[in-house]
């Protein structure tokens, strides 16, 4: 029954953490592709997008790793209540459009898509990624480090500026005193 109520979490969580339009979404045509293989290893969510300011995760990671030449992410979280970690994997796709897929497979539910757009990476340091489904726009801020680097506030709105997208309210991630096994 925790399983249940954890994956269902997790997909509630997915949605609430959006803004919302009109059911469309903007046409956003990326000028470059996401090299997957640049992805590897470990990769902290920052901030994400927000309808909800109560946050009920800390010590958000996805790790990216290769395996007989797929592409897959794992994504962390530990709830701020339970101090339970949670995780969830994914097989990545690189589309013809310049977007990045997940099929993310849930217990009971199955396979669960969603499309990202990556609209600004640093392969070494950060990436910005908005997805939009139905209207339905999320934001998040990756780093390669817990701490991420001092201009990624400008970033974020550089990335949005370029694409034309609004800016939503980001909610910050506790990724600070996380041990080790919060993310494996």
């Amino acid at each position: 029954m925790l399983c249940v109520s954890i994956i269902f979490c997790l997909i509630a969580g997915t949605f609430s953490q959006s803004s919302y339009r009109d059911g469309s979404c903007p046409v956003v045509n990326l000028q470059d592709s996401c090299d997957l293989s640049g992805c590897l290893g470990d990769w902290y969510i920052h901030q994400r997008s927000s309808n909800d300011r109560r946050v009920l995760e800390k010590c958000l990671k996805k790790t990216w790793f290769e395996l007989d030449g797929d592409f897959y992410a794992i994504f962390s979280s530990t709830s701020t209540k339970t101090n339970h970690t949670s995780t969830i994997e994914g097989k990545a796709y690189a589309n013809n459009d310049k977007t990045v897929s997940l099929v993310y497979q849930l217990p009971i539910v199955g396979n669960y898509y969603k499309r990202y757009w990556v609209l600004d990476i640093d392969y070494d340091s950060y990436a910005i990624v908005w997805s939009c489904l139905n209207g339905v726009e999320t934001l998040w801020v990756f780093s390669r480090e817990q701490i991420p680097r001092g201009d990624i506030n400008y970033l974020t709105r550089r990335a949005m500026a370029k694409y034309n997208l609004r800016l939503p309210y980001l909610v910050t991630i506790d990724n600070q005193n996380c041990s080790q096994s919060c993310f494996e």
